[in-house]
């Protein structure tokens, strides 16, 4: 006979990671090592990780979104751990004494694709307006989305949720990547060419919102 209450907290289980939108044991956006953006202090990181193999108070400008925090009033506490299962080291920032961001440099690169996937969040190459303006050319639109019809051997993937930021470092410096062309526009091959090297996520609690209150 199937025990009620296990049966019952199952389905509870299952409810709740509907409800998420996030299979069990998947990556999730805001979070690593149940480190929470947001939530997490240093002690918790200590917890989870250990003692950090460098722990120090320094600026954050973390490309690719330096342009769209502010930094002001704000001191940044910045801890590394090392010896960590798939990577080479792993970067805490923490401002307020909560998580603002998560670095995580891997030892073995992950395909490009895997990122959006693992993550289940749209990404989208970064290109910047003067690149596109002076090349235009070199880019073509697809469901409103500006896509390089060849990607460079090195670029950056982003995206965007309601509390992070997430961009990923591609390394895309094989003959073979580099000849896949556009993954969106006229190929439709819906992937990413390239490897992530690294990932980086960062709070939109720190998101440069001067000039806000005039336009309400």
């Amino acid at each position: 006979m199937i025990n009620r209450s296990a049966l019952l907290l199952s389905i509870a289980f299952a409810v709740s990671a509907f409800a998420l939108g996030q299979e069990p044991d998947k990556p999730m956006p805001d979070r690593w090592h149940g480190l929470i953006i947001d939530q997490s202090t240093p002690e918790d990181a200590v917890k989870a990780l250990g003692q950090p193999a460098n722990d120090k108070d320094d600026s954050f400008r973390p490309y690719p979104f330096d342009k769209r925090i502010s930094t002001k009033g704000k001191t940044f506490r910045h801890l590394k751990f090392k010896d960590i299962k798939g990577l080479n080291y792993a970067e805490l920032v923490f401002a307020d004494n909560k998580l603002v961001s998560i670095s995580l440099n891997f030892k073995e690169k992950i395909p490009a694709t895997a990122i959006q996937n693992d993550y289940g969040v749209d990404f989208e190459p970064k290109i910047g307006g003067f690149e596109s303006s002076s090349n235009p050319r070199d880019y073509e639109r697809h469901e409103g989305k500006l896509y390089p019809k060849n990607y460079p051997p090195g670029y950056y993937l982003v995206a965007t949720t309601e509390r992070v930021w997430i961009g990923a470092a591609i390394d895309n410096s094989s003959f073979a990547s580099m000849m896949l062309g556009s993954s969106r526009g006229s190929t439709g091959g819906g992937a990413f060419p390239g490897k992530a090297v690294s990932v980086i996520i960062v709070s939109r609690s720190l998101e440069n919102r001067e000039g806000s209150d005039v336009l309400k």
